[in-house]
């Protein structure tokens, strides 16, 4: 992890606890709240070639908890580039499992908090997934506009990035973003933002 002051970025430092072992890890996503990481990993005792994993950052920053997501989402095939939406309960990942119209589909899986599981994963479908590799897909905060790489045989080289703008019938991630700048005397300050919701809007 790498931290950016300013205009410059710390030396990397790996992260400490469960994340990392002596097996590839890798594609690893945050929540909102930098609480959480989700990763893939070809660590023993998955399902089967890479895994998506999650983790808890406890007090003294080490990276805890970490478990496996189960067969809610992972397949026995790779599944890899979790990515978590601003609206802390989205999940898109890549996997040559479940229906895949191709090498590699991207899909989105949806976290209920009150029982704890994760609901079944959708194929994006077309015009996003090919037969070709899609992977490492993103999506802005607003959701609708996502950006992914394709190895569609049209592109500049093997594998390209894309942009594209979502369907109007896409079910869009609810989020929030707020955007302001903290100053005193008129110069910028770094300052802790705490946001609460007082009641049901």
């Amino acid at each position: 992890m790498s931290k950016l002051s300013g205009d410059i970025w710390s030396a990397p430092e790996k992260l400490k606890g469960e994340v990392n072992t002596g097996f590839w890890e890798g594609s690893a996503s945050l929540s909102p709240d930098g609480k959480t990481i989700y990763f893939s990993s070809e660590r023993q005792g998955g399902l089967g070639g890479k895994d998506i994993y999650k983790a808890n950052l406890n007090e003294e920053g080490f990276w805890v908890n970490c478990r496996n997501l189960g067969m809610e989402v992972n397949t026995f095939f790779d599944d890899d580039a979790p990515f978590m939406h601003a609206d802390g309960k989205t999940l898109f990942f890549c996997t040559m499992g479940y229906n895949s119209m191709g090498y590699n589909d991207i899909f989105m899986t949806q976290y209920h908090k009150s029982d704890s599981t994760w609901s079944k994963p959708q194929n994006l479908g077309s015009p996003i997934n090919t037969p070709d590799e899609d992977k490492y897909f993103v999506l802005n905060a607003e959701g609708n506009r996502g950006y992914y790489s394709s190895g569609r045989s049209k592109g500049q080289g093997l594998e390209d990035i894309y942009e594209i703008k979502m369907p109007s019938n896409f079910l869009k991630p609810i989020a929030v973003t707020i955007k302001g700048k903290a100053t005193k005397n008129g110069k910028p300050i770094e300052a802790t933002i705490k946001v609460e919701i007082t009641g049901a809007h």
